[in-house]
């Protein structure tokens, strides 16, 4: 089918905006210089409830970053825990839930900072226990005083992204999108999908924020009756697999086996390192909390 006018006038436009930035190699040898000047013994941004994970990925650095798991495996404990990471250090930190709204958000969050089991605030407990409600009082001036934005909804389409961006002064540094198969499609939606997730990444690295896309994986590996994802089985598109900078697969063996010894192993398996290595790291898990740690006993970051 052939392209329409208008397709052609705004790739042109794109084209030449890009040529306009086009530097020389010795203008960009120049830049190069100050960056690697500018950097420390500690990543800009860092993720400091996992700090061996942290050191083994230097950090969260801009473009996107992946986070990718089965349904009710953990990528929004895991996505709202680096988010509240981010913005406990003072970095600007935006949320977009199209999935959750804010008040279950900050209830996660309360439950994963203040070490309360979530089964007692579903079934009242709050209400008759006044530690949870001196608790609460202490969660409520820290969340107060963070650089921390939770939305529910925006972010459907990447013009909503931009436009919300575009408003903001000043910009955010980490920006959090839960998740890309709930964004909205109106004629091909893996074509959509892909070019959602590539106009995102060059947002970005365009205003030097750090992109955490959290995405659901495929049924089919529980056909194959192997459950560790793969990078081929990222939902809806192989954009995620090509142009995301860093993937983290999740895996909690105990959502299959339900065996009681196993509710807190899980693994994390970083697929994908445009900057590094990639490798596995086992996690303790708490879903009760909605919080990840570190085994102290972990061995160093296993390469695979």
């Amino acid at each position: 089918m052939q392209k329409p006018y208008n397709y052609w006038m705004n790739m042109t436009k794109e084209i030449l905006r890009q040529v306009k930035d086009i530097k020389s190699v010795r203008q960009n040898l120049i830049g190069l210089e100050k960056e690697l000047l500018s950097r420390g013994d500690k990543p800009e941004v860092s993720l400091q409830s996992l700090p061996m994970l942290d050191r083994a990925i230097w950090g969260l650095r801009k473009g996107l970053t992946v986070i990718a798991a089965r349904t009710s495996q953990g990528k929004s404990a895991l996505a709202l825990q680096i988010g509240l990471d981010t913005a406990k250090q003072g970095v600007e930190t935006i949320i977009l839930s199209l999935e959750m709204d804010v008040e279950s958000m900050l209830e996660r969050m309360f439950c994963s900072e203040c070490k309360i089991n979530n089964y007692e605030l579903l079934s009242g407990a709050f209400r008759l226990n006044n530690s949870h409600q001196v608790k609460f009082e202490h969660f409520r001036k820290q969340m107060s005083e963070l650089p921390l934005l939770l939305t529910c909804g925006i972010g459907k389409t990447f013009g909503e992204v931009n436009q919300f961006i575009e408003m903001l002064n000043p910009k955010p540094k980490v920006i959090v999108l839960d998740y890309i198969q709930m964004s909205k499609s109106s004629f091909n939606e893996r074509t959509e999908m892909a070019e959602y997730i590539r106009q995102f990444r060059q947002l970005m690295l365009e205003n030097n924020i750090r992109g955490i896309v959290c995405s659901q994986i495929n049924r089919q590996i529980e056909k194959e009756n192997d459950y560790k994802p793969r990078l081929e089985n990222l939902k809806g598109t192989g954009a995620l697999e090509e142009v995301a900078d860093v993937v983290m697969l999740l895996h909690w063996n105990y959502f299959y086996t339900r065996k009681e010894e196993q509710k807190n192993d899980f693994d994390l398996f970083v697929a994908k390192n445009r900057f590094g290595a990639t490798g596995h790291r086992k996690l303790v898990y708490h879903p009760e909390y909605y919080m990840f740690s570190e085994r102290e006993d972990e061995e160093e970051y296993t390469k695979i």
